[in-house]
């Protein structure tokens, strides 16, 4: 390229260089031209390249074969891209907990924002209904066996406890029990349901499990009380707004650990967890503790 630039013949190439003949001044330019490709420049050309892309289909094709033949070669550009997705719904998560107290923003950011449930997940479907009364908030398949699992969301401002002085415990609130009953209720009807679904839509929803989306953290009293609720109750889990956000941040402090040479490296997660899937909320509170 640089000797049909100057005018030369591409025979003098030689292996893997081109010998070119060029005066100081020349030199110089080459010289100039090659530190300007700087990291801001190479970035901007990445940006540009997938602009190109969306408008141009063959591009992302071949943008595949090359990952299929060496998957090596984007990886870390996979990595960058997942970061700044991952930083931006993180923020975002945190200022919607701050500042909205509809179900219908969380339900519909979630939708949208699914890896912040784990590698657990691989998907979300659209599909929504599942029974005739029912609309489940969305539905998400598991990685590990293909199975859907029901997700029901509702906000961070419902109350997850109520205390009992007299006895010394903490028992579910108002809210919780609702949506308990609630969810416990769809669940019976896919089992009812199992075989017609099944014959219909090709989903075996057998012994389907749930999960509930509700409220934060509390004080250490509310967080030892959600744990062994949980580990009363079968076929359904309850996580808090907070727990979500944990994912999303170690997440992004993984991602950005692994790209950046200033960046944290403490408490590392596995590689294809951060490039590929989100983590499993299970394996960041591990990493926490």
């Amino acid at each position: 390229f640089l000797a049909s630039a100057r005018g030369q013949s591409a025979a003098t190439a030689t292996g893997s260089f081109v010998v070119m003949k060029v005066n100081s001044e020349q030199a110089a330019d080459i010289q100039n031209s090659l530190s300007k490709l700087s990291a801001t420049g190479k970035g901007d050309v990445a940006a540009d390249l997938l602009r190109q892309a969306g408008a141009r289909p063959e591009l992302i094709a071949a943008l595949v074969r090359h990952a299929e033949a060496d998957p090596a070669i984007f990886a870390k550009a996979t990595a960058a891209l997942n970061l700044a997705k991952y930083r931006r719904g993180a923020d975002q998560l945190e200022k919607l907990i701050q500042t909205s107290t509809r179900e219908q923003d969380f339900q519909q950011f979630l939708s949208e924002h699914s890896w912040m449930f784990g590698s657990e997940y691989s998907e979300r479907l659209d599909r929504r209904k599942w029974t005739r009364d029912e609309n489940a908030d969305f539905i998400l398949r598991r990685t590990t066996d293909g199975y859907i699992e029901l997700i029901e969301i509702k906000t961070p401002a419902a109350a997850i406890f109520n205390h009992d002085t007299s006895h010394k415990c903490r028992y579910a609130s108002r809210e919780l029990s609702m949506v308990l009953g609630q969810v416990a209720n769809y669940i019976e009807k896919l089992d009812r349901q199992r075989d017609s679904i099944l014959a219909n839509d090709k989903e075996d929803t057998t012994k389907i499990r749930a999960k509930i989306v509700i409220g934060r953290d509390g004080d250490s009293g509310d967080r030892e009380a959600l744990r062994r609720l949980n580990g009363h109750l079968h076929r359904v889990e309850v996580v808090t707004f907070d727990e979500l956000l944990r994912v999303a941040r170690r997440l992004v402090s993984y991602v950005g650990g692994s790209l950046l040479p200033s960046g944290p490296k403490e408490n590392a997660m596995p590689p294809i967890a951060a490039i590929d899937q989100p983590l499993d909320s299970s394996v960041a509170s591990a990493a926490e503790e």
